[in-house]
């Protein structure tokens, strides 16, 4: 009901303004949001924000800002969801609605608390799953181990890693609008069949849709991947080539952890505009959006391909490694939605910057403004990954043998050494002399330790089954 009370109030502070003034232009929409906020503020203080307020009287009007649009459309409020009232799900979808609900109860550690470090450290998270079976060209099982018996144990950030934490957020935005479905958060997610098992999926798709219906893409999953170099492939197989190998270990171990059939494997090409200009002269007809395993080209709205965020520095800085950079601290701020055109942007940028340190506290403590990026969105595609419960009880024994390596470390320590020695000897050499190998059910056997000093672990605890010499 609130949000109702300050769309009506809205409007009729609105039609007080019109009374006197018959033409509205743009620059008058800051007045007006203006004159509401002081006099809704008396009211509901502690709710509403200017920047709230602004978003719905600025919808309040068509695009030539002259006529009151009573209709108002309520997508732009994805950020205060909770002001809604609960979509119902239909019966069929009862199953799913119950076990989204299930992984969103779920108790979640607060990020670099002990509790989340503590949950890490004891589990193999999804992103490791491809290296715990020695099948990441970037991480060989030794090295993963490693790392598992160092607690203390800090990730080193590189220009991958951040490219893509700084655009999921966008890329998230992104495919909401295309597939107009409201996509949820989630942490630190435990599997409660496998103690040693946990994901941390990028979002999973609600049962709203973002003009608050009831949306069939309920429990379908969402790995984003923002690539720099790597190229994406947009037809043939899924495992292996549209989705590289690595990563559908990590998009089976999710849909296993979490208990769901589905996952859209989302790959978003996005680059920086070099200045204002360029940004504003592109008409992004060259953008091209793909699905499925046949490169099928879908046409998306050209408002949602290019756009605006607000980048900081930290205040202090001291690098932790070779070849570290401030920027890779950097935080983000990120519009509410996407499709705004150059004013509206504008306007969030100069409200946003006016406001920020007393709305980011936090953030103005610690960060500086740096500067305003122009983003693109050059090539985009989307393919579902369906569950494959054959595949992950074939890694399943793998993944626990290298877990038990790790306890097996952890009680000796002193023989770290051995690990490091092999890591050498792997960088030296091929890291990986087989191609992988499957088709849904087959996975190359690889094998774990490379001279293992440990007799009764040089012996695989599980049955050779399907796996291949």
């Amino acid at each position: 009901m609130l949000i109702t009370n300050i769309i009506n109030d809205s409007l009729e502070k609105i039609n007080e303004y019109l009374k006197t003034n018959k033409k509205i232009a743009h620059k008058d929409i800051i007045k007006i949001s203006k004159t509401i906020y002081d006099d809704l503020s008396k009211s509901h203080k502690s709710i509403v924000s200017f920047d709230l307020l602004y978003s719905i009287v600025n919808k309040l009007f068509k695009s030539k800002y002259k006529i009151v649009n009573s209709e108002l459309d309520l997508q732009f409020l994805r950020e205060h969801e909770v002001l809604f009232p609960k979509v119902k799900t239909p019966k069929e979808y009862k199953k799913l609605q119950e076990q989204f609900d299930k992984l969103k109860n779920l108790p979640q550690p607060e990020q670099r608390t002990k509790e989340w470090f503590d949950y890490r450290h004891n589990r193999i998270t999804a992103s490791d799953t491809a290296s715990a079976i020695d099948e990441n060209p970037y991480e060989p099982v030794e090295s993963f181990i490693l790392k598992k018996c160092d607690p203390e144990h800090k990730f080193l950030d590189n220009a991958n890693v951040y490219h893509g934490k700084k655009y999921e957020p966008i890329a998230t935005l992104i495919y909401e609008h295309i597939y107009n479905s409201k996509v949820t958060e989630f942490g630190a997610l435990p599997s409660d069949k496998y103690q040693i098992l946990g994901a941390s999926p990028d979002g999973i798709c609600s049962n709203q849709t973002l003009d608050y219906k009831f949306s069939k893409m309920l429990g379908k999953m969402l790995e984003i991947k923002c690539t720099v170099m790597r190229q994406i492939y947009t037809s043939g197989k899924i495992a292996g080539h549209i989705c590289p190998f690595y990563y559908y270990c990590q998009v089976q171990q999710q849909l296993e952890c979490c208990d769901l059939d589905k996952c859209d494997f989302w790959q978003c090409k996005i680059s920086e505009y070099k200045n204002r200009t360029a940004y504003f002269v592109d008409d992004c007809n060259n953008t091209v959006h793909t699905i499925g395993t046949n490169s099928e080209k879908v046409e998306i709205d050209n408002s949602i391909k290019k756009g605006i965020i607000l980048k900081f520095l930290p205040k202090v800085w001291t690098p932790e490694f070779d070849g570290d950079l401030i920027e890779w601290k950097s935080k983000f701020l990120y519009p509410p939605k996407l499709n705004m055109d150059e004013i509206e942007y504008d306007n969030w940028v100069v409200n946003t910057l006016s406001n920020w340190q007393t709305t980011y506290p936090e953030l103005a403590s610690q960060y500086y403004f740096e500067k305003v990026v122009y983003w693109k969105l050059e090539a985009s595609h989307n393919v579902v990954i369906d569950r494959d419960v054959k595949f992950f009880q074939n890694i399943l024994p793998i993944l626990n043998d290298t877990w038990s390596k790790v306890l097996y470390y952890r009680q000796n320590i002193s023989k770290l050494s051995e690990l490091r020695e092999i890591i050498k000897a792997r960088t030296k050499f091929q890291k990986f002399n087989t191609k992988i190998n499957i088709n849904n059910d087959l996975v190359d056997k690889k094998v774990l330790f490379l001279n293992s000093p440990v007799k009764n672990l040089e012996i695989n605890s599980f049955d050779d089954g399907e796996f291949l010499d």
